[in-house]
């Protein structure tokens, strides 16, 4: 039960039982043996530092005495907004390369968060450092987000698409989205179609060959469905409601969007690829 290394720092890790009845392993700053559990709810080890040392729920992670940082497995999403929010301030952090934002949310949007949870917010996958009241919280964003992403153009009063991280039990509505933007695109045109309205987007052309039609793809942190694909070019239809509780509805032509491709095109993309290395190597 050697411990791993991550991230230059020897740290051990946790077996925990998800509800398929597969072992996962969760990494914790502690220096536990890796260790199972039957069941959850059973008597749980002793932590060094006096806390549990296992969790109770597959998306909790181990509590450091230090701090209420988490440690778990990849949160995920569903590209299924609950709530809009907007950018409070602004604050450069290491001579500006990253920014330390906060972020209003609406009433009630972080009951039951703590420090360390995860918050989709337009798309990109962030972590709540701190709270600013009951309705806004804060998040450290490095240049390398800024950079991938739109959120180097934002400022203050930005309105912006928030989702909770996925639990168990959770509907999943949308698609499987895990907050790690892979692009930005430009919207191309904006049109009013009977009820609901089309718009058409231009995708990095490295991309575009994971965009199918009837495919989902997450625009802002929204789930859509794929309606034509041309080239590095897909359409879309939204409703009135998606319009109105999520800013798609504010998308102009010239606009700017994180996108997240579907997870499965991506790894259905890599399983092409081992095939084929592995039939030129016989």
């Amino acid at each position: 039960m050697d411990s791993g290394r991550r991230g230059g720092a020897n740290r051990r890790l946790l077996a925990t039982r998800g509800a398929c009845g597969r072992y996962r392993l969760v990494s914790c700053p502690c220096h536990h043996r890796r260790r199972r559990i039957r069941r959850y709810g059973s008597a749980q080890p002793t932590h060094p530092f006096g806390h549990a040392a296992l969790p109770r729920r597959i998306d909790q992670g181990c509590r450091h005495r230090y701090g209420d940082r988490i440690e778990k497995g990849r949160d995920m999403f569903t590209g299924i907004v609950t709530g809009l929010g907007s950018v409070a301030t602004i604050s450069p952090l290491e001579g500006g390369s990253d920014m330390r934002l906060t972020i209003t949310t609406p009433e009630g949007f972080l009951t039951g968060a703590v420090t360390g949870a995860s918050i989709a917010c337009s798309g990109c996958c962030l972590t709540v450092v701190e709270f600013a009241g009951d309705t806004a919280f804060v998040a450290e964003v490095s240049a390398e987000t800024l950079s991938k992403t739109t959120l180097g153009s934002w400022h203050q009063n930005s309105m912006i698409n928030l989702e909770r991280a996925l639990k168990i039990g959770d509907e999943l509505g949308g698609h499987i989205v895990s907050g790690h933007v892979d692009g930005v695109a430009e919207v191309i045109f904006v049109l009013p179609e009977h009820g609901s309205t089309r718009m058409r987007f231009r995708a990095p052309s490295h991309l575009a060959r994971y965009i199918a039609q009837k495919g989902s793809i997450a625009v802002d942190g929204v789930s859509l469905t794929v309606n034509e694909v041309e080239n590095d070019v897909f359409g879309v239809n939204v409703i009135p409601h998606t319009c109105s509780v999520t800013t798609i509805g504010t998308l102009v032509a010239g606009s700017r969007v994180n996108i997240e491709i579907d997870m499965l095109a991506r790894y259905v993309d890599r399983l092409s690829v081992t095939h084929d290395l592995g039939t030129e190597g016989r």
